[in-house]
């Protein structure tokens, strides 16, 4: 399939376990003159916590809304009837408590998830995932953030400092 969870194009490629060491050994052949390199699952992780692509278990859940982690674009309200459509318009116009936010720490810790987002000393929430971004040379979260501007344009960006705790 064409799909990746790094943010760029890409191959996810389904492969019989019985074929995975031919296909890996053709594709790393024929990779040489590009520089293919392996990547491991940190690579990966960072990668998609610098996109801001949420993962299901950590950043998702059957509790969480579309609303909530920032994913009302993937909605179709238009449409006259679903489940959970009235609980979602309903939500949307009262601006729920918490948003999921991709936010970047100025400290040099090493983050894991489930630690605690400060802003400007004050704890507004908690990371759900979390890692070093070597692009940024900073650590990067993703996380739920109760604060009472959560909904205003460029509140991430235009808070203050934030930092885990």
């Amino acid at each position: 399939k064409r799909v990746t969870y790094v943010g760029e194009l890409g191959w996810e490629l389904h492969v019989p376990p019985d074929a995975v060491q031919g296909v890996y050994d053709t594709l790393h052949e024929a990779g040489v003159p590009f520089g293919l390199r392996d990547a491991g699952y940190f690579a990966i992780e960072w990668m998609r916590l610098e996109k801001g692509y949420r993962a299901w278990g950590h950043d998702l859940d059957p509790e969480t809304t579309p609303i909530e982690a920032g994913l009302a674009f993937a909605v179709d309200f238009s449409k006259p009837a679903f489940n959970g459509r009235d609980a979602l318009l309903a939500q949307r116009a009262e601006k729920p408590a918490r948003r999921l936010f991709t936010v970047t720490l100025e400290d040099r810790v090493f983050l894991w998830g489930d630690e605690g987002l400060l802003l400007n000393g004050e704890t507004v929430g908690r990371c759900t995932s979390a890692g070093w971004s070597p692009t940024l040379v900073k650590p990067v979260a993703l996380g739920f953030v109760a604060h009472p501007d959560v909904f205003r344009p460029g509140f991430a960006a235009a808070a203050g400092r934030w930092a885990s705790g």
